[in-house]
């Protein structure tokens, strides 16, 4: 009898060590996927970080590429406004101006156009 009660405190001792061992494993795998958790939440914030700085990026080049055209054409506004004013504006001139303000309105165009392509691929 007593060798069956040791055997049932040791089946009873071996059952609770495998708790233990099972229970600490548990919270080490708790532990580590709060890490793993955290670790993508970084990873997350990351890549949206990036990606805003791509699209600052992105707008910086779309202003430059529309701010020069721009530039072009209030020259000419202002040259032809000058011209006129003086009575000193041709023909010629105006349809020069004119022709060459349709042309820097098509350069902002196409690059609306070129941003809009791109945009859509991605």
């Amino acid at each position: 009898m007593r060798n069956e009660e040791f055997n049932t405190q040791q089946e009873q001792f071996c059952m609770a060590l495998t708790l233990k061992q099972l229970e600490g494993r548990n919270q080490s795998l708790e532990s580590r996927i709060r890490e793993v958790e955290a670790e993508l939440r970084l990873k997350d914030e990351l890549i949206r970080q990036n990606q805003l700085h791509n699209i600052g990026d992105l707008i910086a080049k779309l202003a430059h590429q529309w701010l020069q055209p721009l530039n072009n054409i209030s020259l000419i506004v202002q040259g032809l406004l000058l011209a006129f004013k003086r009575n000193d504006l041709s023909a010629e001139e105006m349809n020069a101006d004119v022709s060459e303000v349709m042309k820097e309105l098509h350069h902002i165009t196409e690059t609306i156009f070129a941003f809009r392509k791109s945009f859509k691929q991605e």
